[in-house]
């Protein structure tokens, strides 16, 4: 947590494979509305409103806006379940592809 782009290959990892013609998978809660501000400047505001994210707020944020960048199409994959569930355990399973290159 330290090192300053530690998951920065994460991040070229996710634009390689849509890139390719693959898919990426995302296991998590996707926020409400996409990131649409770039990471850069979004961090930077925060800041200046002295209300600094967490860094895994940061490498989410960062993460949801590179998927909503750069992949095409979305698939809600159904998780079948057949017993009550831990709201902490209530996640979605998520698949993207396409590629569409970035506009920034």
């Amino acid at each position: 947590m330290a090192r300053g782009d530690v998951l920065g290959p994460v991040f070229d990892s996710v634009a390689q494979t849509l890139h390719d013609g693959l898919r990426v998978f995302y296991i998590g809660k996707l926020p409400p509305q996409w990131p649409s501000e770039h990471p850069r400047l979004y961090f930077a505001r925060r800041a200046e409103e002295h209300n600094p994210l967490t860094p895994v707020e940061d490498w989410r944020y960062e993460l949801n806006h590179t998927i909503r960048e750069l992949s095409s199409h979305m698939t809600r994959i159904p998780i079948p379940l057949e017993q009550p569930i831990s709201v902490y355990e209530n996640l979605e399973l998520l698949e993207f592809d396409g590629w569409r290159p970035s506009s920034n």
